[in-house]
This record gives C-alpha cells, sequence and structure tokens, in this order.
C-alpha cells in the first residue's frame, strides 16, 4: 500500500451552540443540529462553494445557575477540501449565523486561535446568569 501525506495550512475553529431554545427548557436534539449543518453544507456543494467537514463534540457550560448542554462545532482545514484561511473564517461564520436563525438562539460565540467572537442578536441574559452579572461593561 503507497500511503501519501497531504499537508495544508492548518485553521481550526469551533462553534459553540447551546442546545437549549431561546432562554426555555426545551433541547435542541443533537441530530437536529447534524440536519441543520447538512442543509448548510449541501447548499455550499450545489453553488460550488466550498466542501466543509465539521466535527461535533457534546459539551457542558457551566456558569453560576446555568447547566446548558452545548454542542461544539469544529471546522478544520482538511486536507481532501483544501480551503484558505478566509474562506474558512467566511464559511464558520456563515454557519454559525445559520444555526443561530434555525435554533432561534440570541448569542453564539465562535473561537479562533487568534481571538474569540460572539454573535448577538440582543444583549438579554439568560435568567438564570443574569441574576449573577452586573450589565455594564
Amino acid at each position: 500500500m503507497d500511503i501519501k501525506q497531504i499537508k495544508v495550512t492548518a485553521f481550526k475553529a469551533i462553534i459553540h451552540l447551546g442546545l437549549h431554545w431561546h432562554y426555555t427548557d426545551q433541547l435542541i436534539s443533537k441530530s437536529e443540529v447534524i440536519g441543520a449543518v447538512q442543509d448548510y453544507q449541501k447548499k455550499k456543494i450545489a453553488n460550488n462553494e466550498i466542501s466543509l467537514s465539521v466535527s461535533l463534540k457534546e459539551s457542558q457550560i457551566v456558569f453560576a445557575d446555568q447547566v446548558e448542554p452545548h454542542l461544539e462545532i469544529s471546522i478544520i482545514n482538511y486536507p481532501k477540501f483544501p480551503l484558505t484561511a478566509d474562506k474558512l473564517k467566511r464559511a464558520t461564520l456563515e454557519l454559525a449565523e445559520h444555526l443561530m436563525i434555525v435554533f432561534i438562539q440570541n448569542r453564539i460565540v465562535i473561537e479562533y486561535p487568534d481571538e474569540t467572537l460572539m454573535l448577538e442578536a440582543t444583549s438579554d441574559l439568560d435568567p438564570n446568569v443574569s441574576k449573577y452579572t452586573n450589565h455594564e461593561r
């Protein structure tokens, strides 16, 4: 067997998606998120834009009285379908915005190696968090 090595410029982004529907106890299922990611991917592929591979990992965000199940949606520069960092950043942002709209999220965080970006629809906070925070920045 002849094994090839294919190297590309490294890229990593993680979208942090809470699994509560807009500050309720109703949970978004992992399969719903997978479906939304696949819809985004298929649209991009059909338009000959990008092939974006993602990985999902379950986690929990804990802050005071808030304990919310989350998914970490990781994006790398997959060597089979390499993209520039600019295209990957744009695709990551578009996917995060898509997930925000589909799942009625007030805020989503994207973690890059050099910065953390928060997308925010309003300044509202989860009631389990707001009672512990100072709203002034």
